[in-house]
């Protein structure tokens, strides 16, 4: 598990270093960082979208993305971090124009359940998107706060929230709906989209 973890710092510090220079203007770095990535992407969304062709087309979704928001990148942050955030709503955006349309269906939580079934490295990018929605919860108002934390970090039911709280399940919903387009209009202008 530790060889594990240091080849995953490695490979983080290795593409973002080639996102850097390719930051920097450098066309052969640019090129290999993309060629890693759709390497990547091939076996990350083959376990994601079961189908090849539409595997294929999230893939060249989720590179155009990166291309246009690559100004985006900071090198001080994770770049495995800042790419699968990309990689997430391009999924996400997959599932919607299939049909799925509720949060609950789209954005199901890491539960410490389904933490131990992933493989080292999504554990790690797990964890870590966990915490950059915390951190991005603290920009919302006390009681979206509560609404999202007792919903999604807690695992809550809606109508164990209301209970707690003294709000209807409908208030429930309309008050985490506002804050799930807060975090993503946050987390978007943080890391790009």
């Amino acid at each position: 598990m530790n060889n594990s973890r240091n080849e995953q710092e490695n490979l983080d510090l290795i593409l973002g270093s080639l996102m850097k220079e390719a930051q920097d203007g450098n066309s052969k770095s640019y090129d290999e960082l993309l060629t890693r990535l759709s390497y990547f992407l091939k076996g990350y969304l083959a376990m994601k979208v079961h189908q090849y062709s539409e595997a294929e087309h999230v893939s060249q979704e989720v590179l155009l993305a990166v291309h246009k928001s690559r100004h985006t990148y900071d090198l001080n942050r994770s770049f495995m971090t800042w790419f699968l955030s990309i990689t997430h709503y391009k999924i996400i955006d997959f599932y919607r124009s299939q049909g799925a349309h509720s949060r609950e269906e789209l954005l199901q939580p890491d539960t410490k359940e389904n933490l131990s079934e992933l493989n080292p490295l999504e554990q790690v990018l797990a964890q870590e998107s966990q915490e950059l929605i915390r951190s991005s919860i603290k920009s919302l108002d006390k009681r979206s706060k509560m609404v999202l934390t007792m919903l999604k970090i807690e695992g809550k039911k809606i109508s164990e929230v209301s209970s707690a709280m003294g709000l209807t399940q409908s208030n429930v919903k309309v008050i985490a709906h506002r804050a799930f387009e807060k975090l993503r209009i946050e987390i978007e202008r943080k890391y790009g989209r």
